[in-house]
């Protein structure tokens, strides 16, 4: 269970050694995801204005979209998760209706035009140093933690804001039915922006 210290939120020393994700070709700990994404918060601090809170987030289902998750919440900021799937004129009218400057991405293929419109963050080009930065403030759960958007079947897609008290309620009475352990394996099937 979380503790709603900000202190604690991000503590995990009772299952640092544990598996936190199983890929095909690896098997990432608890203590070694949170590093990496520390990591990743220090090249995505010199790339953020600081007066930006949402950030959006347009990458596949992979390790990176976890690690990058995790360093923007490490900087007190609001990840907002793209459809993967849109096009690209789909994507250019999110970014400018809700006025963001950038879009960090694993995408090598975006439109030249929109790159001209916005700031893009590319991983190939984020150099990763662990300069020692300093997280003054890790969020509460009553912070905002994510942007998810609506399937927009009846019109645009719509951002719903959730905190993470709401994601951990979520969780807590979907496991009432689940019921699941320590010891349970869940499968990533669904994609990652829109859940």
């Amino acid at each position: 269970m979380l503790s709603k210290s900000s202190h604690n939120f991000f503590s995990f020393s009772d299952r640092e050694n544990l598996t936190a994700i199983i890929e095909s070709e690896q098997t990432i700990s608890y203590k070694s995801l949170f590093d990496q994404a520390k990591e990743l918060s220090e090249a995505l601090n010199l790339e953020i204005e600081n007066e930006q809170k949402y950030v959006p987030v347009l990458i596949e289902n992979s390790l990176n979209f976890i690690r990058t998750v995790l360093a923007i919440w490490y900087l007190r900021k609001v990840p907002v998760p793209i459809n993967t799937k849109l096009l690209d004129d789909e994507i250019e009218y999110l970014l400018k209706d809700f006025n963001f400057p950038l879009l960090i991405t694993d995408k090598t293929y975006l439109d030249t035009n929109l790159s001209a419109k916005v700031k893009i963050i590319s991983f190939n080009h984020l150099i990763i140093k662990n300069n020692g930065l300093e997280h003054l403030a890790l969020p509460t759960l009553n912070d905002e933690a994510v942007v998810i958007f609506t399937s927009g079947s009846t019109g645009r897609p719509k951002g719903v804001v959730h905190t993470f008290q709401s994601l951990i309620n979520n969780i807590l009475n979907g496991n009432k039915i689940l019921n699941h352990s320590a010891n349970d394996i869940w499968l990533a099937s669904l994609p990652f922006y829109h859940i």
